[in-house]
């Protein structure tokens, strides 16, 4: 195989990769930074965080997992040609997103009784409460950038033949431009230089 072809190909791959690599890491760092927050509070506190993220997380990714099926049907319309369908999908998917994160948001409310049928230490669920409340706000911000995350890993192809297509029409305009400048020069001669408004003008 080409090592220039392995190359090309390693460096496309860095740039899909590298970009969900941090999301990933990001998303597992909030619940990182809220055990060790709450840890430095108490153990009650903590108690509760964990008790808040054990329902909260499950949940959410579940939801997730249901609109990530924008990216392979986008990425099947992208192939098949019809680009212009994917609009519907994710219309779709933000829709399910939103009937799903209210219904998330419902129950995260009303989970109190929950804890007090499994035996949860009575100190341990108010905090829990108040933890699940106050992440429950961000639940259809997370999803609807959830299902446009996915429509960009869909387009993800198109987006790359589009940054190259704008290369080369750059790199195109870059040598339009230079030949111009080097015509001018000819035809007008060194004078060409010394008048600004000039420059300006053919710029």
């Amino acid at each position: 195989m080409d090592r220039a072809v392995v190359t090309t190909e390693l460096k496309k791959l860095t740039g899909l990769a590298v970009p969900l690599v941090v999301t990933q890491l990001a998303q597992m760092g909030l619940g990182v930074l809220d055990t060790i927050m709450a840890g430095r509070v108490s153990s009650v506190e903590l108690a509760g965080v964990a008790l808040g993220g054990v329902m909260f997380w499950p949940i959410l990714m579940l939801i997730a997992g249901v609109v990530m099926a924008v990216t392979p049907t986008v990425s099947q319309l992208h192939g098949g040609g019809r680009v212009r369908e994917a609009g519907a999908v994710v219309r779709q998917a933000l829709w399910i997103a939103f009937f799903c994160g209210v219904a998330m948001m419902t129950l995260l409310h009303n989970l109190e009784p929950m804890y007090h049928f499994v035996g949860v230490d009575p100190l341990a669920i108010p905090i829990t409460m108040a933890y699940v409340k106050a992440v429950s706000w961000g639940v259809l911000p997370v999803l609807g950038y959830f299902v446009l995350r996915y429509l960009c890993e869909g387009l993800q192809e198109m987006v790359l033949k589009l940054r190259e297509q704008n290369q080369a029409l750059n790199a195109k305009n870059q040598r339009l431009t230079e030949m111009f400048r080097l015509a001018q020069q000819k035809r007008f001669g060194k004078s060409s230089d010394t008048f600004g408004g000039q420059g300006e003008l053919f710029n």
